[in-house]
């Protein structure tokens, strides 16, 4: 999404829609996965972006330059809920692979929150144009939180921030970017729950 000639308050709003882009922020998340449990964790962190986060999107980029698909946010409900489903079988067949290759612990439960926003979402979508953005930065928050611990709390703002840039750009109304971060917060700590508590 390239940033137009518009105020400084649409082209902030653009540049935070851009930045929290769920492709664009689980790759910045599996960077900083990779960097805090170590050399140990580089093949399963490549292999987890790989499929649930590079795979998609350029099926996603080749249906938008085909012109199956208007624009890479999935904007129209119709288009979203066709190509949810591709992500989310990404989704499922990464995390069985995480959890039989017995990936790290981080990365299964990572995994596991991302394949449970996929399927929640998807369903969600069927009906409900929920905030996929807003959902996908609160739930890497909270797994950063859960897996940094206090340092993660300079990252507290990109959520909002993020929130705020789809209410700007009128992507979604206040109902969609509220079920979003009910969305995102519930998948990362059932995730949590289930692979570290």
């Amino acid at each position: 999404m390239a940033l137009q000639a518009t105020g400084p308050s649409e082209r902030a709003a653009r540049f935070l829609s851009l930045i929290g882009s769920p492709p664009i922020i689980g790759t910045l998340y599996f960077l900083c996965l990779a960097l805090v449990v170590g050399p140990r964790s580089y093949d399963a962190v490549g292999v987890s972006w790989g499929f649930m986060l590079c795979l998609p999107s350029l099926f996603l980029l080749a249906g938008v330059r085909r012109g199956g698909l208007s624009d890479t946010e999935l904007n129209r409900l119709e288009e979203r809920r066709r190509f949810l489903l591709l992500p989310l079988l990404f989704g499922v067949a990464t995390l069985a692979a995480a959890i039989s290759l017995h990936f790290p612990i981080p990365v299964q439960t990572s995994v596991a929150g991302m394949a449970l926003w996929l399927l929640l979402g998807s369903v969600i979508s069927q009906y409900w144009k929920i905030s996929l953005h807003v959902s996908g930065t609160i739930g890497l928050f909270w797994l950063c939180f859960a897996f940094f611990g206090l340092p993660a709390l300079w990252l507290v703002w990109v959520p909002p921030a993020v929130a705020w840039s789809r209410l700007r750009l009128r992507r979604h109304d206040a109902w969609q970017v509220a079920g979003g971060a009910v969305l995102g917060s519930v998948c990362a700590w059932v995730a949590w729950l289930a692979f570290l508590h």
